[in-house]
């Protein structure tokens, strides 16, 4: 009978440990906050989806006056089984949902490309409720809380944030981080007032996006600096080692 009661309570302990991971996989979004999805193009095996930090103080392109750096929670190439850089996207948004308190609601910001991004006339409605409906952590693609269901309209419509702004604008493909370290985006404001009417976003800042999983948000004029890789730093040492060595030969 003591047998069965700790298996029994054992089994139990693993339900709500599963449960609990569970729960903080499919956490919901904060309003407001910066947010970052990186997932696989064709919507197979997981996405991972992380809260940065408050986004509502960027509506205008002086708004940061100094680089910020989000270094906690970074994804990792590895998470997306059998996949190189080149089959990854990555998107940044952040939205002031309807009855949030102190939060100036229906405004969004959306990744883009640089020289612009229009977004379509009333859109607004089908585009808060899905957003509203995503979830942070690490999920499958395929689940309908996820990226890839709600924004690129389960694959139909890529990039285009449920269609509001036009096909593929919304999203940057990470294979530069294969080659440079980093990838470049711009992100957009669509202020509450003129949200649901065609128009372009303000762009507010340049968002780069690292191999090491690190994001950096500056100004639109500011140029981000280049992290210098450890490697190249064990390189110059091994150089200067060299040389000394020569030099105390030559002597």
């Amino acid at each position: 009978m003591k047998k069965r009661m700790k298996k029994i309570m054992m089994l139990l302990a693993t339900t709500m440990l599963l449960f609990g991971v569970s729960g903080q996989a499919m956490a919901s979004l904060t309003a407001s906050d910066l947010i970052r999805v990186v997932y696989k193009y064709d919507g197979s095996g997981v996405e991972v989806a992380t809260d940065l930090a408050g986004a509502t103080g960027w509506t205008s392109g002086s708004a940061i006056t100094s680089p910020v750096t989000y270094n906690t929670d970074n994804f990792l190439l590895s998470q997306f089984t059998g996949s190189a850089w080149g089959d990854l996207r990555v998107a940044y948004y952040a939205n002031t949902p309807l009855g949030v308190p102190g939060v100036p609601s229906g405004s969004f910001w959306f990744s883009g490309p640089d020289g612009g991004m229009d977004n379509s006339a009333s859109k607004k409605s089908l585009l808060t409720t899905g957003l509203s409906q995503m979830k942070q952590g690490t999920i499958q693609s395929t689940n309908d809380s996820s990226y890839y269901k709600k924004m690129n309209l389960n694959g139909t419509n890529i990039g285009s944030w449920g269609s509001y702004v036009g096909n593929g604008m919304g999203v940057k493909s990470l294979a530069d981080l294969g080659t440079t370290g980093f990838v470049d985006q711009y992100l957009y404001y669509y202020p509450s007032a003129t949200s649901n009417n065609a128009g372009t976003g303000v762009q507010v800042a340049k968002i780069r996006t690292y191999a090491d999983g690190t994001t950096q948000v500056s100004a639109v004029s500011q140029v981000p600096e280049v992290p210098v890789p450890a490697a190249l730093y064990l390189f110059g040492t091994g150089l200067l080692g060299l040389i000394g060595i020569r030099r105390k030969k030559a002597a």
